[in-house]
C-alpha cells in the first residue's frame, strides 16, 4: 500500500468543510467545526496547492484524511486549498496547462507564471484569512503536489511566514528542469536559441533558481519518487547537497514511485503535522 497512489477511500471520514470568499477566490476549510474552544485560540492551518490540470478537489482529499488523523491535541489544526489559477473555477485557457509536448508553445512562461500567481494568491491568502477566520492562526504550513510543491518551493523562497514545508514531487531547480524538458521534446540541444525558451524566459528562471538557493534556517520535508520523468529527482538532488546543512531537511526518493502522491508520503506529512500540533 505504501507504493500506491493516495486516493481518498469511500469509507473514509470526512470533516467538516466551511466555505469563505477572499478577494472574490472560494477559500476551503477543513476541520473547523471540529476545533475545541482552547484549539480556536491556537490553530495551525495547512495551506495544500493541487497539481496542475487538477482541481482543489485533488487537496480535499489530503485534507479530510491529514485533518480525521488528528484531534484531541493542544492545537489545532484547520486544511485549506482553493482552485488555482486557470484551474477549476478560475479556468480561462485550458491551453495554457499543457506542456510543450501537449501543443503549448509557450509551457515554460506559462508555468513559471502560474507557479508565482498561485504564490502570490497564497500571500494574499495569509495576509486575509484572519479577518475572516472564527479562530487565531498561530502557524502557517504549507504542502503541494507537482505545480503545487513548485509553489511550495516558491513560497519557502519568498515569504519569511512559510517556516515549514512538504513540497511533493515539486522541484528547486526549474532552469534545469524546463531546459531538460524542452530539450526532449525538441529532440535537440542547446535550446538557449528556440522560441521555446528566449532571452527574458531564461533570465527569468536564473532569478528564481537564486531565490531557492538562498533559502536557509527552515523546516522541508521533501518527497519525491525514484521513477519520476515529469519532475525527476535529479533536479532536486543538487539543491539538497548544496544547501541541506542551511535548512532542516527531510528528504524520500521513494523507490519505484513515479509522479504521484503516494500513501508513505502522506504518512510523512500527517507525521510532520503531528509535531506541529500534538
Amino acid at each position: 500500500m505504501e507504493t500506491e497512489t493516495f486516493a481518498l477511500p469511500d469509507d473514509a471520514k470526512r470533516v467538516s468543510k466551511t466555505t469563505v470568499c477572499i478577494g472574490g477566490v472560494n477559500v476551503y476549510l477543513y476541520g473547523v467545526d471540529e476545533l475545541t474552544p482552547a484549539q480556536a485560540e491556537d490553530t495551525v492551518v495547512l495551506i495544500l496547492v493541487h497539481p496542475r490540470t487538477r482541481t482543489y478537489a485533488y487537496t480535499e482529499g489530503m485534507s479530510h484524511e491529514l485533518v480525521a488523523r488528528e484531534g484531541g491535541n493542544r492545537r489545532g489544526l484547520v486544511c485549506l486549498t482553493f482552485d488555482a489559477r486557470n484551474h477549476g473555477a478560475r479556468m480561462v485557457s485550458p491551453l495554457s496547462n499543457q506542456s510543450w509536448s501537449n501543443g503549448n508553445e509557450t509551457h515554460g512562461q506559462d508555468l513559471m507564471s502560474l507557479i508565482d500567481f498561485t504564490a502570490a494568491d497564497v500571500k494574499m491568502i495569509m495576509d486575509f484569512l484572519p479577518m475572516y477566520a472564527p479562530f487565531t492562526v498561530s502557524k502557517y504550513l504549507c504542502s503541494g503536489v507537482s505545480l503545487g510543491g513548485h509553489v511550495v518551493w516558491r513560497l519557502l523562497a519568498t515569504d519569511d511566514r512559510v517556516q515549514s514545508a512538504a513540497p511533493v514531487v515539486g522541484c528547486p531547480r526549474m532552469t534545469a528542469l524546463l531546459m531538460t524538458r524542452l530539450a526532449k521534446f525538441l529532440g535537440a540541444e542547446p535550446v538557449g536559441d528556440s522560441k521555446e525558451a528566449n532571452a527574458e524566459l531564461r533570465k527569468y528562471l536564473a532569478a528564481y533558481d537564486a531565490g531557492t538557493a538562498a533559502i536557509t534556517g527552515k523546516e522541508i520535508v521533501i518527497m519525491n519518487g525514484s521513477d519520476d520523468e515529469t519532475v525527476p529527482d535529479v533536479f532536486t538532488k543538487p539543491w539538497i547537497e548544496a544547501h541541506s546543512a542551511a535548512n532542516t531537511v527531510t528528504y524520500l526518493c521513494q523507490d519505484g514511485v513515479g509522479h504521484k502522491l503516494t500513501w508513505r508520503m502522506m504518512g510523512m506529512i500527517a507525521g510532520w503535522i503531528h509535531k506541529s500540533v500534538e
